[in-house]
Order: C-alpha cells, then structure tokens, then sequence
C-alpha cells in the first residue's frame, strides 16, 4: 500500500489552531477548553438525565460546543485511531472506491480521505460540529470532494451504493444500533467493506452510551475480537478483522 499524502496525524495536527480561527478564540483558551470539555460536556449530560431519543437529540445539540472541543483532543491523542484511518484510507485508494462516512461529527474521518483524493460522502446531525467539518474542508482545499448528506436522506435514498462505509464509534450513541447496521448492508456495494467501531461500555465517563447497548457486544460476536456469530454476520457481511467486514 502506498503511503498517504495526508496521514491522520497530519488532519489531527491542526486542529487546535483551527479551532482557535473558527470561535475566534486565542490558541492558549484553545487548548485549556479541550483538554476540561469532556468532563464539563459529561456532568451537564448526567445531569440532564435525557430518557428518550427527542431528549437525547436536543441535549445533544445543546452541548455542541463542548462536544466540539472534546473530539477534537481526543482525536488528536487517539494514536490507535489514528492508525486505523490511515488503513482505512489506503484500502479506499488502493480500491478506487467512494466512500460514505456515517456520522462524521466534527468531519476528520472524511477530511482524511478527501484530503487524499477520495470522493466522500458525509452524514450527521445539523449543528456546530458539521459547520466546523466544513470550515475544515475548505481550509484544507478538499471541499468538492465531500457531498453533505442530510440524516434522513440516509434512510430516504437508495439511488447510490458506495465501496466502504465507515462508522467509527457511532453505534454505541443510537436507539437502533442493528437498524443502522442493516442500512450499511443495503448501502454498500457487492464487494464493498464497512469499517466499524463502538464502545458498548456505559459509563460516567460516557454516560450518552446508551444502557441497553451494553447487551449489544454481539453486534461484533460477543467481546469485541472474538470469532462467535454475531449480529453483522447474520446480516451477511463477512469477517475480515473484528472492525472489517465485507458484504459479499
């Protein structure tokens, strides 16, 4: 596989400084606000206690910014992460496939492979952190290349298939994490890979990680990097590593 033009590490690297331009903030609040948002944006949302999906939806819009600053230092400290998008990336180029990024929150997932040519298309929630990913788009000279996707026209269209669909600590947040991973199924192409990652864990240090999802390891078989059958599998993807899986 050739090496990148764009690494993650390269995407993560500026993310303070285009935070700093983008609230129009001096770089030093910056970097205090990401490193205290996550437990700030966490003792709000215990606080609030939100029980259905409509409370859910409207906390987390409420919380926006914080949640801005939190991905964005986790993002750039997440080494594996990292890791993982630079192969994700690769395979996609090396593929020639377009890709569709299912909740892309603050837009580094599609950046990455906008940045390295890929077509890619992007779908979350409207709000601070979609007006960010698109700030960040154009900065980095790679906007065309992304086609915004509105959340219900994820549901709605079925005029395109993509090769990869990525979905990277997304199912662990929704109501219906198996409704989403049969959507994947009928979104991508024959041959085409989804890239998925969650964290079925519950806690306060997530506490918007759904409770009933914690009986939801078997979306990947049981703990995650195990061989039992799981939910993807009876859905007709088949293995490839524990976050790889290829509709055949």
């Amino acid at each position: 596989m050739s090496a990148l033009d764009t690494s993650y590490a390269d995407v993560a690297a500026s993310l303070a400084e285009h935070l700093a331009e983008f609230r129009r903030l001096p770089l030093a609040d910056v970097e205090r606000r990401m490193r205290e948002a996550r437990d700030e944006r966490n003792r709000r949302w215990i606080e609030a206690d939100p029980r259905t999906e409509e409370e859910r939806n409207k906390l987390y819009s409420a919380l926006g910014e914080l949640d801005l600053f939190k991905y964005a230092e986790w993002h750039r400290t997440d080494l594996e992460k990292q890791r993982l998008h630079d192969e994700m990336v690769g395979v996609a180029r090396e593929a020639g496939v377009t890709v569709l990024d299912c909740g892309g929150g603050i837009g580094d997932t599609t950046l990455a492979f906008a940045a390295n040519g890929i077509d890619v298309t992007y779908v979350d929630l409207p709000g601070i952190c979609s007006e960010f990913a698109r700030f960040r788009w154009d900065r980095f000279a790679c906007a065309g290349r992304v086609h915004p996707l509105r959340p219900e026209e994820f549901w709605e269209r079925a005029d395109r298939r993509f090769g990869m669909i990525v979905s990277i600590d997304v199912l662990e947040h929704l109501e219906n994490p198996v409704k989403h991973a049969r959507r994947y199924l009928e979104l991508l192409k024959p041959g085409g890979e989804l890239f998925v990652t969650a964290c079925f864990r519950h806690s306060r240090r997530n506490p918007d990680h759904l409770l009933e999802n914690d009986g939801l390891h078997r979306i990947f078989g049981g703990e995650p990097r195990t061989r039992r059958r799981s939910v993807l599998s009876n859905l007709g993807f088949r293995r490839k590593r524990w976050y790889r899986w290829v509709k055949p």
